[in-house]
């Protein structure tokens, strides 16, 4: 006779399934060092936003220093950006709070620090010179300002404040120099002694002796002319017998008469003498 099976009474082991390995996948990445990293970074942020809103700077600066602190623990992989970006907006947002709180050197330095990350950061280079321009350092607000400008052409904020920055500037040189400043003329040397003083240094051209002047020629006398008759008065004056001419006729040859004008005498009207 033949050996009967014995029953399989042991339950074969089930295999893992697929859904097993993606959830032990995503277990694996959440606890990853890096995203624990960034995830403490972002909630030390969100916390710090609240403590800010509610105006407790100390606490709200503590948070984000913590953040800032979680965030420079990732270097070198796949989401240093998202850390570097973490990092910066965390220094930016307690040099603000320094702000806030008057303590303009503090938030220097912090913007500093958040420089240091990235030195474009045009965020950091304007809370940098907003601090400055508390600070009523114009020269450094204006060229944190400029630098600002040329990363980002088209903030209108960075340029508004750049104008603020000139015009404060320019405000507290005239309060500190007067309306009419003439400092300008400072670096001009030249005074009256020494113009006196380069002129008798500059030697004179040898002058040679002045010639004599030639005596002026001798008039020369001509004979006084002889006298004659006086010449008759063009215009027809009462000077003497003048001659009407031929058709005309002079009523009066008497030098005392009034003179008369001469009249053109029709030939036909005349009373011709008896021969």
């Amino acid at each position: 006779s033949g050996k009967m099976a014995a029953p399989a009474t042991a339950v074969e082991e089930a295999a893992p399934s697929e859904a097993t390995h993606e959830a032990s996948g995503e277990d694996d990445l959440r606890m990853h060092p890096t995203n624990v990293s960034i995830r403490e970074a972002t909630a030390h942020k969100e916390a710090g936003s609240k403590l800010f809103s509610e105006a407790q700077y100390d606490q709200a600066v503590v948070e984000f220093l913590q953040g800032a602190e979680a965030a420079a623990k990732v270097e070198g992989n796949w989401r240093s950006q998202v850390a570097r970006d973490l990092r910066t907006a965390c220094l930016n947002n307690s040099a603000l709070a320094r702000i806030k709180q008057g303590r303009y050197e503090d938030a220097v330095s912090l913007c500093d620090q958040a420089l240091a990350v990235d030195a474009k950061c045009v965020k950091a280079l304007y809370r940098r010179a907003s601090a400055h321009l508390a600070a009523k350092a114009f020269a450094a607000a204006r060229s944190d300002l400029q630098k600002a400008t040329e990363l980002q052409p088209n903030n209108k904020e960075v340029k508004d404040k750049l104008v603020e920055a000139e015009r404060a500037e320019m405000a507290s040189h005239k309060a500190s120099k007067g309306a009419n400043d003439y400092s300008r003329f400072d670096s001009i040397s030249v005074s009256d002694e020494e113009d006196t003083e380069a002129a008798a240094e500059t030697p004179k051209p040898p002058t040679s002796p002045e010639a004599p002047r030639p005596a002026p020629p001798k008039a020369k006398h001509s004979p006084a002319p002889k006298a004659g008759p006086a010449p008759a008065d063009k215009d027809g004056g009462d000077d003497g017998e003048v001659k009407p001419g031929k058709g005309y006729r002079y009523w009066s040859k008497d030098k005392c008469a009034p003179r008369v004008i001469p009249q053109k005498i029709d030939p036909s009207t005349v009373q011709q003498p008896a021969p």
